[in-house]
């Protein structure tokens, strides 16, 4: 009876001491958990494995800071892929305030050092106006950014001389935060030239995202976190995808014990009172 007692009468100090440690073993040593693989991002890295030397993909990115822990990893998983495969260049373009920003994080981090800037890789910046922003991007780039959001004019840059609309893109991958998810996307680019889209989405967006994978209109789409350490796995590292999963998990698991256990106690004690 004093052990049911204890357990439910732990100082509360201590069932945060021991939260804070459950979720910071997977950030400090992130692990791999036993998942099953979604089709949709396996589609999606053999995309990306098959792109050519020469080609370019358009990373369009459009999430906030408030989306950052679960589309950002994701994100860093795909263009990471994409920087490995020889060859291949990547055109950054933004529709929220706050992405070129995490673009500069991407190329500073994650981009090989025989793809210099202006050469391989290029972050255009932020262009107001969502589905309107996307059309002019897709008619004509030069016009739309006539520099980059580093200040650079864009006849200036080397790879810039061969893109000159969306018909120069090989694939879009579209990361987003938004209700618009690859709707705008796929009403201006897919539509009336072709071009590929993989979309990126939090997980409680990517429902809504299905049917336009059934419909073909995605190549397919990967479901924030939980596709990130999937995406991972399939690149045979871990990061941060894993990382947040881990602590997902685990916190979960850990409240859990917290909330069968003092019902347990509080059965047992019930149980005893009423025997006597």
């Amino acid at each position: 009876m004093a052990t049911w007692e204890k357990l439910m009468n732990i100082d509360r100090k201590w069932v945060y001491l021991g939260f804070v440690i459950v979720t910071a073993l997977p950030l400090l040593f992130p692990f791999q958990l036993p998942m099953s693989m979604n089709p949709m991002t396996k589609v999606i890295y053999d995309e990306i494995e098959g792109l050519k030397p020469g080609e370019v993909v358009l990373f369009a990115m459009e999430y906030s800071a408030s989306m950052y822990a679960e589309l950002h990893p994701p994100m860093e998983a795909v263009y990471r892929h994409v920087m490995k495969r020889p060859g291949v260049k990547a055109v950054f373009f933004s529709t929220t305030t706050d992405s070129p920003l995490f673009a500069e994080q991407l190329i500073k981090d994650w981009t090989p050092k025989d793809k210099a800037y202006g050469e391989a890789v290029i972050n255009l910046g932020f262009r107001a106006g969502g589905e309107a922003a996307i059309t002019a991007v897709a008619e004509d780039v030069w016009k739309t950014f006539p520099t980059d959001y580093r200040g650079n004019k864009i006849d200036a840059m080397p790879m810039m001389s061969g893109i000159k609309s969306i018909k120069n893109i090989r694939l879009v991958i579209q990361n987003t935060g938004g209700s618009l998810g690859p709707l705008g996307w796929i009403r201006q680019v897919f539509i009336p030239s072709g071009v590929k889209i993989v979309s990126i989405l939090g997980q409680d967006m990517a429902v809504s995202a299905y049917p336009y994978v059934n419909a073909g209109q995605i190549v397919g789409l990967v479901p924030g976190l939980r596709g990130s350490a999937e995406y991972e796995k399939l690149h045979g590292y871990t990061a941060k995808g894993a990382a947040g999963m881990g602590v997902q998990t685990l916190a979960m698991a850990y409240f859990m014990v917290f909330i069968i256990l003092p019902n347990i106690g509080y059965l047992v004690l019930k149980g005893q009172k009423t025997g006597k």
